[in-house]
């Protein structure tokens, strides 16, 4: 999975946008990011139980990927923040 990616940030009742890595990402929403991954991976393991099909993988790494981080960034971080685009 390459990581090279932008991420275009805007926040939340301004009109401030940011553009970032996805480790300067990951370093300034630390403990956000860190309570999301924990939710999604609650919810995709329920999700596989209750399809019959247990997954046993690594979900943060589902979290992180370019065409679904904007979802469950704007999903499962609570934050003034959300992603605009990957660039």
């Amino acid at each position: 999975m390459t990581q090279n990616f932008k991420i275009k940030l805007g926040k939340r009742h301004s009109k401030d946008r940011r553009i970032v890595t996805l480790e300067e990402l990951k370093n300034e929403f630390a403990k956000e990011l860190k309570t999301a991954v924990d939710n999604y991976s609650e919810h995709e393991e329920y999700k596989d139980k209750l399809s019959g099909k247990y997954k046993t993988g690594n979900y943060e790494e589902d979290f992180y990927y370019p065409q679904n981080i904007r979802f469950n960034f704007n999903s499962y971080v609570n934050s003034v923040w959300y992603i605009e685009n990957i660039l």
